[in-house]
């Protein structure tokens, strides 16, 4: 590409087939997908090598609310840290009327995964879990159970 402005990129990457992701992105020594591409003079140096993999990893689980099933709470798998680099890691689902989530195809790494329910009327605010770290593998399949609390009233 010729005639890039200069200034800090993040990556995206679009249209990979499902059960694909990106893998790794590098410039020389550099993790793109954390630190970002620097273009400086209207160039870079080096070969921006992407690498895609369908190694992904699995996370499954289920939201409860007062010991019954969330239905139609929003999930979140975030990496962790979260840098404006790495967002498009970044995923979210909807439970099912039992409560139950999947990701089927998330890239390996260090993920803060919380859960969101909206509340039934706009004087009541919305409960959420507290987060849960997990570090998933290559092939991974693990699960995870999220409580919501209940809001906090002023």
């Amino acid at each position: 590409m010729n005639g890039v402005a200069d200034g800090d990129y993040a990556l995206r990457i679009y249209e990979v087939e499902q059960g694909w992701y990106v893998r790794s992105a590098r410039l020389g020594g550099e993790d793109v997908l954390q630190k970002g591409l620097q273009v400086e003079k209207g160039s870079v140096s080096g070969t921006l090598e992407i690498v895609l993999s369908s190694a992904g990893a699995q996370l499954e689980g289920a939201v409860t609310d007062h010991d019954q099933p969330a239905a139609g709470a929003r999930v979140w798998a975030r990496p962790e840290p979260e840098t404006p680099y790495n967002r498009m890691r970044l995923k979210s689902t909807t439970t099912d009327q039992n409560g139950h989530f999947i990701f089927k195809t998330l890239p390996p790494g260090k993920y803060r995964v919380v859960a969101k329910l909206a509340s039934a009327s706009s004087e009541t605010p919305a409960s959420a879990s507290e987060p849960k770290i997990l570090t998933l593998g290559e092939h991974d399949h693990q699960s995870v159970q999220l409580t919501l609390a209940s809001p906090q009233s002023e």
